[in-house]
């Protein structure tokens, strides 16, 4: 699989699913990526923190850098609050890595979506959306 990205460092934001989790692996094989890793908790699942502990095994297994959040919105949460709450913190973790949001794949069911944001220097304005790496990986959709 051909995926051109400029190097730089990336904050991939990975639910644990089918296609972030192929997004990661696609990416971190790519040559010049510094990739942070981010996953949310949301907490409505009562087996959501199997989700978390794969994603930083994962991450792990990648050498890579892993934050994870943990939001405890039950089982009644909607899903715009459980949005809000993974948005918010995808921002404090861009934030703290100098990232801007880019959607790099998603999927075509709305309550998935895997996103990557670079993290541009002092002197980077805003870059454009990255179009997903290949329609093989933005047409997986999660369960």
């Amino acid at each position: 699989m051909n995926v051109e990205l400029a190097p730089g460092k990336y904050v991939v934001a990975v639910s644990g699913g089918v296609d972030s989790m192929v997004l990661l692996h696609v990416l971190q094989s790519v040559p010049g990526l510094e990739l942070v890793v981010a996953h949310f908790d949301h907490g409505i699942r009562s087996d959501s923190h199997e989700d978390a502990a794969l994603v930083a095994r994962t991450a792990k297994q990648y050498g890579l850098a892993c934050e994870i959040g943990q939001g405890l919105l039950g089982p009644d949460a909607s899903e715009a609050r459980a949005r809000e709450a993974r948005y918010a913190f995808l921002h404090r973790i861009m934030a703290a890595q100098g990232a801007t949001a880019e959607r790099a794949a998603s999927s075509p069911r709305p309550w998935t979506s895997t996103r990557v944001a670079r993290v541009h220097g002092p002197s980077s304005d805003r870059v454009p959306w990255v179009e997903p790496p290949a329609a093989s990986i933005a047409d997986t959709a999660e369960p």
